[in-house]
């Protein structure tokens, strides 16, 4: 009785497991059409690429800016009045390195544009699918993995990097405007210093090296699922979509 209750338990186990081989097949034949493979198709996967950059990257850039300037402002209301009575007022540059570039400052662009991309690479990709046109590419010879799908990992992670960039020049453009309110005693001049002087090379590393994993996740993700869909339900609410 015990090993039947526990059934339930190791199947959904085996299909998780099963699950991540299949997504980690996908990712080493992304990586293995990247760096081998013919030229064909590679004219027109740039201009896949150059599209996925502009639809996610400088499309969701006004609402990467809006969101930026806000947590900034809330991140230094917030906590200059608790560095201030611990006597740590000049620790704030240390705060938002620590805080936006090391941990949100990758994170919250790449939520961004999975929310505002990620769906609509998946319905593209299962559009073409159930349409037949990705076995009319390789019917004349295209590979789908270099016209659809790398272009799509390239651009979408190109586009997280860049907003992760602009995302943290306006959190720092957010504190200082609250900075500048004379209720915060606050002096703007020395703010920027403050700021200058916390950031290192390695924090900065950091930030470029979470982006480009960030990016590669969801976009490998939304077309993995644009692909392999299995799931009946999943498939009709798709359609419906689409």
């Amino acid at each position: 009785m015990l090993a039947l209750k526990r059934l339930p338990i190791i199947l959904q186990f085996a299909r998780a497991l099963g699950y991540l081989l299949d997504l980690l097949a996908f990712y080493a034949l992304a990586t293995k059409t990247f760096f081998t493979g013919g030229r064909t198709g590679r004219h027109l996967g740039a201009e896949q690429r150059d599209r996925q950059i502009v639809e996610a990257g400088i499309h969701a850039l006004p609402l990467v800016i809006v969101v930026a300037i806000l947590l900034g402002g809330i991140i230094l209301g917030q906590a200059i009045d608790q560095l201030k009575i611990v006597g740590a007022s000049e620790s704030i540059g240390n705060l938002l390195v620590v805080i936006v570039i090391r941990e949100l400052g990758p994170l919250i662009p790449a939520i961004l544009v999975l929310g505002r991309s990620g769906a609509a690479t998946t319905i593209s990709l299962f559009n073409m699918r159930m349409n037949g046109e990705i076995n009319a590419l390789e019917t004349m010879g295209i590979d789908p993995m270099r016209y659809l799908i790398l272009p799509r990992l390239v651009g979408i992670t190109t586009a997280v990097v860049g907003l992760a960039v602009f995302f943290n020049l306006f959190v720092i453009l957010g504190a200082y405007l609250i900075a500048a309110l004379p209720s915060m005693n606050v002096y703007p001049h020395s703010f920027f210093n403050r700021v200058a002087d916390a950031i290192r090379w390695p924090d900065l590393i950091l930030l470029y090296v979470k982006a480009n994993i960030f990016g590669v996740i969801i976009s490998g993700i939304c077309c993995y699922h644009g692909l392999a869909i299995r799931n009946p339900r999943l498939i009709k609410t798709l359609q419906a979509v689409g």
